[in-house]
């Protein structure tokens, strides 16, 4: 023990006792303090190892079974808990965790004062009641389980003190301390603070006291009580008396603290089982059952205790019986449990673990149920598709075929399945009337099918005839002989295709007829009589009807009506109406039955309202200026005559004119035009001159239409959000003018994010109305319980493609995400592009709302939208060429960069090796070449210039003769020039050949002998 070996050395605690006499904040004195705990933990560390059980081991705190429940901490032995040392830590900042065992105060009893707290039984709870339930508690001192709060009189007496031989009695417990506050010295201390002294001068201090230091090297001090006295508190004197002076007090006062304890008993260990179980859902309920040996005695049964080891995530069990042999586990999970169970009794104990397997249930499978919708429909001519969706079919797992069959139908009909192989969806087009039956089959995982069947009847289209009408029966008087007759009312359900009209009344009658093969008939020639004619309508069908015209000509019952339209007038604005009276024209033979006034002339368009007084008119909206009414009187034998008055409109006094812009407006996006209504400007005359401005603090967007800008309603166009201020200036005739501002406020369009855009490949000047209805409602096909609904449209830059902007929506009317409708489309039309009535060329949202791949920020072009990659990413081509299409910045530049760097070493190693194979090969055809060319007396030792190197080693036998030839004759086969050396063989057979000397017979050079063998640079 560390103590120990302190005490062969150095007097450790005669070390402390003379630093702990100084002053109490001294920095030194904390420093003593943390060296004694950290010394006195190696030392129980020591005890421990040496055998002796900790006190706390036995103290572990009982809890509830639950199945949250965790491991217990490895270690209660050593330190406070670290959940009640950040809990006191919290109040009690001097706080020391260590926990001394086999420690006392150095005072012993006369420490201070011990209050015992009965709720408290281990280290940990003694602590936590020093620290949060006292205010002038400074250690925790436990005997045995009993927990003693202590208030130190001073540092000095409260100094942790190892148990020696010679406190026999505290050896026969087990304590501990703990240091909460760091002790202060009070008024009951054994320092006397108001009598002070010098240290080795005199002896100023009173009996059973002592000099001490207030500071290092100096000699000043304070009286105190030597070892074994308190100061007497109720003497108030400053003397000192005894405490604890004999062994027997000593033994007295700590058997007064410390409690009765008995020896425990040698624990034996029991041999615990339980049996595993494996259970499938929907079984969620099961039970545990532990067996002990050897078996519990008569009179002492075992307790048991269950304990939740591991359990699967979001468990909701519940269990029964927790400190039973049985344990009951209701409502299990899909996964795997741990128990453990303790089974104790007062002289054994042990414990075992088992495991619960909950699996999940198996899963029976049901046949598909195959639906198409609509199960019977009815089209008729001149419709010839129809669409049957099988989206509707259902499976217990998963569809993984659609088979479409046609089984019945006309014999001229041809139906094409490849078109809906493995599709949700079937359109059939080109029908002829008839009925057809097609079938649907669906296939499972397991290869379950089912099938079911609709029905679609294409009825012939109905033609019904058209019909005639030649108009009413007519009545003219002499000199009329003109008359139109009008056919134009005559009706097909489809569209008449021929006119043709012919008197059929008497024919002995003259009259001249033009126009007979249109709805309208001209006649002229008219007699006084009965004419009658016939109108014959013909459809596209060959139907006809016929409808007849009787045209009454009489000749003249007496003069025209006399017109008299009364006189003339005059009035001053600001009035600017008056009355027309014709009520003095006349007839001679009849009545007038018909007044009809018309403006003639004057400055402006008036406005004429009869009266109830058929002869009197109503004329306002009169200005400055000359007006000339013209009356029309027509009698019961449609004579007709016709008269004028004129009225004069003065102005005495100008004034200005009014200027009004019509009010603030509020607009919302989308929208092709908007307009900006001035008409709400007056004048007592006229307004002259209208003008349109835009204000400076307008936004700058948006195009006025020309020459809107010069009327009462300014029409703009191409407007973006924002706020734009716009200034009317008006004029009268004189000159005078007003002005009037508008405030018009654009607002984003709520669904702008959510807006999708579908580029049809067709021209929008082809594009009709009924073509755009369809391509939205296959759209809404395709989609599935979404309503798809049509925002604008407009046509594409440059190929003027018709664009739709759409936004989809569901059953409760949400407005859908835009990106996910348009990637939801993208995938329906890539495999369903046969439904769509024109190509589609491409499907996007409406703003650039595209990821790219998180790296990068989507962004709109002149070229085109594309993906703005940050540093060091760029573009996947392969995938945005040959992939989906997307754009994307999947590649990192770096990794790209590698690879090209490789890929280009790859290249020219592989280069370089065919150039050195090239080279070689080469080389060694070169050589082969060469000794072809050769002496053929050497063909037999051929293999040897066949050699890759250029030159060999000669034999042993062989000579080598060097001449200088100069000859230029032209018999050699090789050119001097290229001979660098020849060599001689002696005369000697080898090989079975006989060699040739050089003075024998052979070929020769200048007198001197060829060798067969020469040697070329």
């Amino acid at each position: 023990m560390l103590v120990s070996g302190c005490e062969k050395g150095i007097d450790f605690r005669d070390f402390v006792h003379r630093k702990w006499r100084g002053r109490t904040l001294d920095v030194f004195k904390i420093l003593i303090w943390v060296h004694i705990f950290s010394t006195v933990l190696a030392g129980s560390v020591g005890d421990d190892q040496n055998g002796k059980a900790p006190v706390a081991e036995s103290l572990v705190q009982q809890q509830q079974p639950t199945l949250a429940s965790t491991e217990s901490p490895k270690c209660t032995d050593c330190t406070v808990n670290p959940k009640v040392q950040e809990e006191i830590s919290k109040t009690c900042p001097a706080f020391q965790p260590i926990i001394l065992r086999d420690h006392y105060p150095k005072d012993n009893k006369s420490a201070g004062t011990y209050v015992l707290v009965k709720t408290a039984s281990t280290p940990d709870e003694c602590a936590r009641q020093c620290c949060l339930n006292s205010t002038d508690c400074n250690i925790a001192f436990m005997v045995e389980v009993q927990c003693f709060l202590l208030t130190c009189y001073s540092e000095e007496s409260c100094v942790p003190t190892k148990v020696s031989g010679n406190m026999q009695q505290l050896q026969k417990f087990n304590v501990s301390m703990v240091s909460v506050r760091v002790p202060t010295n009070t008024a009951s201390t054994n320092v006397i603070s108001n009598i002070t002294c010098e240290v080795g001068v005199g002896n100023r201090c009173k009996p059973n006291q002592e000099c001490v230091t207030v500071q290092k090297k100096s000699r000043n001090g304070v009286c105190q009580c030597t070892a074994g006295y308190v100061i007497n508190v109720s003497a108030g004197d400053g003397s000192c008396e005894a405490i604890a002076t004999t062994e027997a007090e000593t033994d007295e006062a700590i058997t007064a603290i410390t409690p009765t304890v008995t020896t425990p008993k040698t624990v034996k260990t029991l041999a615990v089982s339980v049996v595993s179980k494996n259970v499938s859902l929907p079984i969620n309920e099961v039970s545990l059952f532990a067996y002990a040996v050897p078996e519990a005695p008569s009179d002492q049964a075992y307790s048991y205790k269950w304990s939740l080891i591991s359990h699967p995530t979001e468990d909701t069990a519940a269990m029964e019986g927790q400190t039973t042999q049985q344990l009951h586990l209701m409502g299990l999970k899909q996964g795997t449990y741990i128990f453990e169970v303790s089974v104790k009794s007062a002289e054994a104990n042990g414990s075992a673990n088992a495991t619960i397997d909950v699996f999940a249930e198996k899963r029976l499978n049901h046949a598909p149920m195959a639906v198409i919708s609509p199960s019977d429909q009815e089209i008729h001519l001149p419709t010839t598709s129809a669409v049957l969706d099988a989206s509707l079919s259902t499976d217990d797992d998963k569809i993984i075929s659609y088979k479409w069959e046609l089984q019945k139908g006309p014999i001229e009909y041809a139906f094409n399945p490849t078109k809906a192989l493995n599709s949700t969806t079937l359109q059939v087009e080109s029908l002829t009337p008839g009925n057809y039956t097609f079938k649907l089959t669906v296939e499972d995982t397991e290869h379950i099918k089912n099938s079911t069947t609709a029905n679609i009847t294409v009825i012939k289209e109905t033609d019904y005839p058209p019909t005639a009408n030649a108009g009413k029966d007519i009545v003219i008087y002499l000199p009329q002989t003109e008359l139109t007759l009008n056919g134009n009312a005559s009706t097909d359900d489809k569209k008449v295709v021929e006119w043709e009209w012919k008197a059929t009344g008497d024919l002995n009658k003259a009259v001249d007829m033009q126009d007979t093969h249109t709805p309208y008939l001209k006649l002229s020639h008219l007699q006084v009589g009965l004419y009658q004619f016939e109108l014959k309508v013909t459809d596209e069908g060959g139907q006809s009807a016929t409808s007849t015209v009787h045209v009454i000509v009489k000749a003249p019952t007496g003069n025209p009506p006399k017109a008299n339209a009364g006189s003339e007038q005059t009035i001053s604005l600001p009035e600017n109406s008056a009355i027309l009276d014709a009520s003095g024209s006349s007839s001679d033979s009849s009545k007038i039955l018909r007044y009809t006034w018309t403006q003639t002339k004057g400055p402006s368009n008036a406005t004429i309202v009869p009266l109830a007084d058929i002869a009197k008119a109503n004329v306002s909206g009169l200005t400055k200026g000359d007006y000339e009414f013209q009356v029309e009187v027509e009698d019961d034998a449609k004579l007709t005559n016709k008269s004028s008055v004129k009225i004069s409109v003065m102005q005495r006094n100008n004034v200005p004119p009014k200027a009004n812009a019509g009010g603030d407006e509020v607009v919302t996006l989308p929208f092709t035009v908007v307009k900006l209504n001035g008409s709400g400007s007056t004048d007592d005359v006229k307004i002259a001159e209208w003008h349109w401005e835009r204000e400076d603090e307008s936004l700058a967007a948006g195009i006025m239409l020309t020459p809107s800008d010069s009327s009462p309603v300014l029409q703009l166009t191409d407007l973006v959000a924002g706020k734009y201020v716009f200034k009317l200036i008006v004029k009268d005739e004189q000159g005078l003018s007003d002005e009037d501002t508008v405030t018009l406020t654009v607002k984003e369009d709520v669904r702008k994010k959510d807006l999708i855009e579908i580029i049809v490949d067709v021209h929008i000047y082809k594009f009709s109305t009924s073509d755009r209805d369809k391509i939205i409602q296959q759209i809404t096909l395709l989609l599935h319980n979404v309503k798809i609904t049509l925002s604008h449209m407009r046509s594409q830059l440059h190929t003027e493609n018709a664009v739709l902007i759409l936004y989809g929506q569901n059953e409760k009317g949400d407005t859908l995400d835009g990106p996910q409708l348009a990637a939801q489309l993208r995938q329906k039309i890539h495999r369903d592009d046969g439904l769509l009535q024109f190509p589609i060329v491409s499907v996007d949202t409406v703003l650039c709302l595209d990821n790219c791949s998180g790296h990068g920020v989507c962004q709109d072009l002149p070229s085109g939208r594309d993906c703005l990659c940050n540093a060091f990413w760029m573009e996947n081509v392969l995938k945005r060429k040959y992939g989906n299409g997307e754009r994307n910045c999947d590649w990192s530049k770096i990794y790209v960069g590698v690879v090209s760097c490789l890929l280009i070493m790859m290249v020219i190693a592989l280069f370089w090796s065919l150039l050195f194979m090239f080279q070689r090969n080469f080389r060694t055809l070169k050589e082969n070449m060469n000794g072809k060319m050769g002496s053929p007396g050497r063909e037999s030792n051929g293999k040897r210039h066949a050699h890759k190197k250029q030159y060999t080693l000669l034999d042993d036998d062989e000579e080598i003769e060097l001449e200088v030839n100069d000859d230029d004759d032209g018999e050699s086969d090789d050119s001097d020039s290229d001979i660098l050396f020849e060599t001689k063989r002696p005369n000697k057979t080898k090989n079975g050949f006989k060699k040739i000397s050089g003075n024998g017979a052979g070929p020769h050079r200048n007198g001197i002998l060829k060798n067969p063998r020469r040697i070329k640079t």
